[in-house]
């Protein structure tokens, strides 16, 4: 029996540096949020106003973590660095930090004593009624609110 393994078409994945990757926050609660365009005035804001709706301070309480288009990281460097309890993907697929889970957009999940939540880019939901609903309610379990 010979296994023909083709090293040369394996996809490879640049990995950055962990002590470079910039991050925002306090993480005086172990809540990871990882999003794209944190720097943006508008997302900034609403990101602000959720967290403070389930008694969370995005500053004190929350490390932010503001994902570049082309940027890729591994969930080692990543849960290391954190040691979060809580994980929100905002429009970044869990795969790409190589956390390969059967997760569906706005179900929570419990992962290895963390609780993840996967939605839509944060632009996405601000402009969809539907979506800030869909949120809201995953955001209400995952904060014990319910």
């Amino acid at each position: 029996m010979s296994m023909k393994i083709s090293f040369f078409n394996a996809p490879i994945y640049q990995c950055i540096d962990s002590s470079t990757i910039q991050y925002s926050g306090n993480n005086n609660k172990n809540i990871l949020i990882i999003c794209q365009n944190f720097e943006n005035v508008e997302i900034n804001d609403f990101l602000g106003k959720i967290m403070k709706a389930v008694n969370t301070d995005l500053i004190e309480d929350t490390r932010v973590l503001n994902l570049k288009e082309n940027e890729s990281l591994s969930w080692a460097e990543i849960s290391n660095d954190c040691k979060a309890i809580k994980v929100i993907f905002f429009g970044i697929d869990p795969d790409k930090l190589g956390l390969h889970l059967n997760i569906l957009k706005y179900q929570l999940i419990n992962w290895n004593n963390i609780r993840i939540l996967y939605s839509d880019k944060l632009e996405e939901i601000i402009a969809d009624k539907n979506k800030k609903g869909f949120l809201w309610r995953e955001l209400q379990k995952m904060f014990d609110q319910v």
